[in-house]
């Protein structure tokens, strides 16, 4: 009998060392053969455990901790794919604009600008030069030089220096409203072809396209 009993705790041994520590599912045949060997080699000897039932019982614990497994890790699939994309998404969202080019104003405060030019006249505009970091341009009548410096989508210009000619009052309005939104611009933002300032609370200042 205590060799009988060996043997069946040998079986009760393995399968749960097999579910416990390896975590992989054994193929049927070799649960059936150890189902077998149980069933054959203690009958009745052992009246106060069915070792049919103890055996099945481990061959269940052995499936659900691997169909445990197989959640757990599908979860870890799911969140690092989540994880991914959100990385993705927040890298695109830092990508910094190209402001590269002269960008000719649109827009200021949501008004319209009139972008006739004239041999007198110029529109105002913004050239950034994206390999010094400096941008020159003209108000409408001055001309202005200076730096600014992006990170990602954040945007803010240096002090201008600029030109000191008169221009009439229409002209002389859009003048300091150009020059009170660059000061105020703090990021910056490129799409289909258009260039959008905004301020610190995110309101747009200036629209530019090319």
């Amino acid at each position: 009998m205590s060799t009988n009993f060996a043997v069946m705790a040998g079986c009760r041994c393995w399968l749960k060392v097999h579910a416990l520590c390896h975590g992989k599912c054994c193929s049927r045949v070799t649960l059936n053969i150890v189902l077998n060997v149980a069933l054959n080699v203690a009958p009745n000897v052992m009246p106060n455990v069915n070792p049919e039932e103890e055996t099945q019982n481990w061959i269940k614990t052995l499936y659900l901790h691997n169909d445990l497994t197989k959640t757990i890790k599908m979860k870890k699939i799911i969140s690092m794919a989540a994880i991914a994309a959100a990385t993705m998404t927040v890298l695109s969202c830092a990508q910094a604009p190209d402001l590269s080019g002269e960008w000719k104003v649109v827009t200021i405060n949501g008004v319209e600008i009139e972008a006739s030019e004239t041999e007198d006249e110029v529109a105002p505009f913004i050239n950034f030069d994206t390999e010094s970091g400096r941008i020159h341009g003209n108000t409408g009548i001055n001309l202005i030089n200076g730096t600014y410096e992006l990170s990602g989508n954040d945007l803010t210009f240096g002090t201008l220096a600029t030109t000191m000619m008169a221009g009439p009052e229409p002209k002389a309005q859009t003048e300091q409203e150009f020059l009170s939104a660059i000061d105020e611009v703090k990021s910056a933002k490129v799409k289909a072809g258009v260039l959008t300032l905004y301020d610190a609370d995110g309101n747009v200042l200036m629209t530019l396209a090319k």
